[in-house]
């Protein structure tokens, strides 16, 4: 197992990238009453106890492990009992870490219904997000940056620079790219930069030169991770003095 979250963190571009599964909800609604209400609730148990029962035969027995283990729908049926959110692998990393990373949308959503912290963070400081662009699983990027909070605000990151961050980040995150063919929205399909992101660059040399544009950088990657700025850098190339 400790070998399996060594690579788990290593940041490489053999990420796992497969796309995460699609939804299973259902739109149709229906009122059951007597025997047919009764038989879907001992359905829905059975659907929540039968994957926990074989978990925990298997050893996979926490929300954790069973992601570990590449058991979604495991994790979700302990999730759905309550199980321990909180266990830590050796780094630092959560469920809600592995569940970003492997594009699992439907286990995240269920930590997030559960109360995870969606920017909780390892031991290295990386939440994640930074996990999802990282293993460029662009859905559950999208999701968990939904949830950026004003409270990663600080006194000292207000105003014009935070906000130009800001709107680089929903570039990387928002823009259309996909698991394997892009790393970030700062690439377009045909790979060509977004020219919003360059505008920005302009902008930022424009009020502060190289020095402005590194504080952005900085930022960026610290909210999305090593492979969004390193797309970010390539935009900005030929912009005053950057990566002279």
């Amino acid at each position: 197992m400790k070998s399996l979250t060594r690579l788990f963190h290593r940041w490489t571009s053999h990420s796992k990238s497969r796309p995460p599964g699609a939804g299973t909800g259902c739109n149709n609604e229906f009122v059951a009453t007597g025997e047919i209400r009764d038989e879907i609730v001992a359905e829905s148990v059975m659907a929540v106890q039968e994957p926990v029962a074989r978990g925990a035969a298997e050893g996979n027995n926490t929300v954790l492990k069973a992601l570990q283990a590449d058991k979604p729908d495991l994790a979700r049926g302990l999730i759905a009992q309550g199980g321990d959110l909180r266990q830590r692998d050796d780094c630092g990393s959560v469920a809600i870490h592995y569940a970003a990373a492997l594009g699992y949308i439907d286990v995240l959503e269920d930590l997030l219904r559960a109360g995870m912290d969606p920017w909780t963070r390892n031991h290295q400081g990386q939440t994640p997000l930074v996990y999802a662009m990282d293993h460029r699983q662009w859905q559950t990027a999208r999701l968990l940056w939904q949830r950026h909070p004003q409270s990663m605000r600080s006194e000292s990151r207000t105003g014009a620079l935070m906000q130009l961050v800001e709107e680089l980040c929903a570039i990387a995150v928002d823009s259309p790219w996909k698991a394997g063919e892009g790393e970030s929205g700062f690439y377009q399909k045909d790979y060509s930069h977004h020219p919003r992101v360059v505008e920005i660059g302009v902008t930022l040399n424009d009020k502060g030169g190289i020095g402005r544009m590194r504080k952005a950088a900085q930022m960026v990657q610290e909210m999305l991770g090593q492979r969004a700025v390193g797309n970010l850098e390539c935009a900005w190339d030929g912009i005053g003095d950057w990566m002279m």
